[in-house]
């Protein structure tokens, strides 16, 4: 997910324009044959002689994590899911870490085929559809994992203000409630992604990019920050918000708390 997050962000605010190289790059799979020449000599010489081993090493560093997440995530994924579904009762968390598990377990699957572009130098040997697919169970993931988290928080919190109110309506059916809403919403905000992303066929490669022309960069532009508001500042906000709440609330009691003295002590005693 590292390696994502920086291939994800590293073209899109970088202030440095690479020399004015002309490509033409023509879109998989698109019957008008429309050849669309680029100026931008990151889209189709990623791995220009200029940062040729910067780039071959991130490469390899985003292949190997990529490799660590697919052979450790779906076995441990897959084991807690068992745990969750056979092994223990089912109560309100239980069913949002089976969800937020699940959601791992589905991840973790799709990081093989990340491993395999990254070692292949980025090139990408799947086809559209499935860089489509990739791109979408990315964010798919942040937008599931995220929403799940900041859920945990706020059960937390609620439990700590008004636990006697709130275990009467914390069951199970409120808890899948909150997920099928969770993933209908996660599921809506990762059609822009899967709509946008597309291969191009390159000089000796296939890349799995999002739209190289201006127009496209600038809607790309604006998912991905919709995608950091939706998907880490909003979710961290209520986090931390949370945390206040209930450490606010710890202390407040605390000091309400009269502090005993010698002769209380004595008589306890």
């Amino acid at each position: 997910m590292i390696s994502r997050i920086y291939w994800t962000f590293s073209f899109l605010w970088n202030p440095e324009k690479p020399q004015s190289v002309s490509f033409q790059v023509k879109k998989m799979e698109n019957n008008s044959n429309l050849d669309h020449a680029i100026t931008w000599e990151k889209y189709c010489n990623i791995t220009g002689k200029e940062d040729n081993h910067h780039v071959h090493v991130t490469s390899v560093l985003s292949a190997v994590i990529c490799a660590l997440v697919f052979l450790l995530g779906p076995p441990v994924n897959g084991f807690v899911l068992w745990i969750k579904v056979f092994k223990m009762e089912k109560k309100y968390r239980t069913v949002l870490y089976l969800h937020l598990f699940f959601a791992g377990f589905i991840f973790s699957l799709f990081q093989l085929l990340d491993m395999v572009y990254f070692a292949l130098d980025v090139h990408w040997p799947f086809g559209s559809f499935m860089c489509r697919l990739n791109n979408a169970i990315f964010y798919l993931y942040m937008f599931v994992s995220a929403s799940i988290l900041t859920l945990f928080s706020i059960d937390y919190c609620i439990v700590v203000l008004l636990p006697i109110r709130y275990n009467f309506y914390r069951t199970t059916r409120l808890a899948s409630t909150e997920v099928l809403v969770i993933w209908i919403f996660s599921l809506g905000a990762t059609v822009p992604y899967f709509i946008f992303k597309n291969t191009y066929d390159c000089q000796k490669s296939s890349k799995c990019l999002y739209g190289v022309l201006h127009d496209e960069k600038v809607q790309y532009q604006s998912i991905v920050t919709t995608a950091f508001v939706l998907g880490i500042l909003i979710p961290f906000l209520i986090i931390i918000s949370c945390i206040v709440f209930t450490g606010l609330f710890y202390h407040r009691k605390n000091s309400s708390r009269l502090p005993l003295t010698s002769a209380d002590v004595n008589c306890r005693i």
